[in-house]
């Protein structure tokens, strides 16, 4: 996996860290590596999976987040996409820790 787009980006806060490897394997996560935005605006981020992936659930550890939206597409290029999960965090001042199931045809 790698984040080939993303509409914010500070120095300080790679945003190659947004798969913080620990997490996705389940081990103790290293809170030293994140990504964080302003959030003054609706963030993209494009992940490029380098192969054709099915995905079935994508988990969000965050802060504040309001609603997410996902995207896929099926074409190498990924020129077209489609939606293929919309989700709204439920509010609160802590970590938000949700896990979002990709819709199926």
């Amino acid at each position: 996996m790698e984040v080939t787009s993303c509409t914010s980006y500070d120095f300080n806060f790679n945003v190659q860290d947004i798969f913080n490897k620990y997490l996705v394997e389940g081990k103790s996560s290293d809170l030293r590596k994140f990504w964080m935005t302003t959030g003054l605006f609706p963030q993209e981020i494009l992940i490029d999976l380098k192969k054709l992936t099915t995905v079935s659930e994508v988990r969000f550890t965050s802060h504040a987040v309001k609603k997410v939206r996902l995207e896929g597409s099926e074409a190498r290029s990924a020129t077209s996409f489609k939606v293929i999960a919309e989700s709204e965090f439920k509010k609160n001042d802590k970590l938000q820790d949700e896990s979002i199931r990709v819709w199926r045809e």
